[in-house]
């Protein structure tokens, strides 16, 4: 946790500039809830509709995260922060961005491999098998 004295000192020094940060906390909160819901889907037995709501979730989670990543990067584009700091920042917004796009493609893909009976033919369960256990 920060010290009051340091969150006072940012919060001062900063200016309106600390809603950058705060944004970019709340964009990095709804990747982690997005990231969750997406290892729901990976690993538990869910029937379609169960799949197709949590994918909505995520649908919708990734639209505000792009309405605050968007919002982010105008008041970057605005803000009092030096010229040095703003292609960094430019970049982590961009990239914790990319990361909410990325699981909102897998849970479009996992409803639509849901949809098309995926789970039902055991050589593709093998190949994700396979390939999470590459991946780790």
């Amino acid at each position: 946790m920060m010290s009051r004295f340091l969150k006072r000192f940012f919060e001062k020094a900063l200016g309106d500039d600390i809603e950058i940060f705060r944004m970019l906390s709340r964009h990095v909160s709804i990747s982690l809830e997005s990231c969750d819901i997406v290892y729901k889907m990976f690993s538990e037995k869910l029937s379609n509709d169960e799949i197709a709501r949590l994918a909505n979730e995520v649908v919708i989670l990734e639209k505000n995260a792009d309405g605050i990543a968007e919002e982010a990067l105008k008041r970057l584009a605005k803000g009092s922060l030096t010229i040095t700091l703003v292609p960094d920042l430019h970049y982590i917004i961009n990239k914790t961005d990319d990361v909410e796009d990325h699981l909102y493609f897998i849970a479009m893909e996992l409803l639509r491999g849901s949809r098309s009976g995926i789970r039902e033919n055991p050589y593709i369960t093998d190949v994700y098998k396979d390939l999470g256990r590459t991946l780790m």
